[in-house]
């Protein structure tokens, strides 16, 4: 199995991978309202939605995935909240 990296704490929407991969897992964390992370194959949050994750205020929430999930074309993070946080592993 290839070594997982990380994207790093993220606050907004963001294409974290511009090519082919392996999803392996997103963390989030809620601020004051509840929070939502999807994760699609693509280079925005048009492509093929991969997982998605939502947190109640004030909450933590992770799913762990340990086959992986493929990916064809990237990976993109599409965010709502209020001063969310997430964090997902893939290669």
């Amino acid at each position: 199995m290839p070594i997982a990296e990380s994207s790093g704490n993220q606050t907004a929407d963001a294409a974290l991978k511009a090519t082919s991969g392996i999803l392996y897992g997103v963390q989030l964390n809620a601020a004051g309202d509840v929070a939502t992370v999807a994760l699609y194959d693509g280079t925005s949050a048009s492509g093929v939605k991969l997982m998605e994750l939502e947190v109640a205020a004030n909450g933590f929430n992770f799913i762990s995935t340990p086959g992986g999930i493929s990916f064809a074309t990237g990976l993109y993070a599409d965010v709502s909240g209020t001063t969310p946080v997430y964090l997902a592993w893939y290669s």
